[in-house]
């Protein structure tokens, strides 16, 4: 199983931030190569489902994407959720309140179907396809709450 951790510093309180995030109908705005929703069952609580395209090296996959997890305190939000499809994957969202803004990290942990070949093309092709892709969400999710 591979991993990416990123993060990024949002001018905006983590409640405004996490309030764009969670929104299952907003994803496809600010996540990369993410198209849809084809098909939403829910409002971004953990148990939503959500079925989206997501375009992989510009070929269209299927993903369904489930929240596992939603909370927001004083101290801050954090959304888990379980990606299926060609990828399968978790996704990690922690916003934490850093001066006046937020401290964005997410941490991905992705499985790439296929034995030995399949982890040579995730080391070669597909971990820095994805860590392009996260820096490129966690930008426009920045210009999105900034304004910019």
């Amino acid at each position: 199983m591979a991993h990416i951790t990123r993060d990024i510093l949002i001018q905006a309180a983590p409640e405004a931030v996490y309030a764009v995030a969670r929104d299952p109908n907003r994803w496809a705005t600010w996540f990369a190569n993410l198209s849809g929703p084809e098909k939403l069952e829910g409002d971004g609580s953990a148990g939503t489902v959500g079925h989206y395209t997501y375009k992989m090296a510009g070929v269209p996959m299927p993903v369904k994407v489930t929240v596992l997890e939603d909370a927001a305190s004083p101290s801050g939000c954090r959304w888990v959720g379980r990606v299926e499809g060609a990828i399968t994957a978790e996704q990690t969202f922690v916003y934490a309140p850093e001066g006046g803004g937020t401290r964005l990290t997410v941490e991905i942990d992705y499985t790439v179907p296929g034995a030995g070949l399949g982890k040579l093309a995730d080391k070669l092709v597909v971990e820095r396809f994805n860590e392009r892709v996260a820096d490129q969400t966690l930008q426009a999710l920045k210009q999105l709450c900034e304004g910019g």
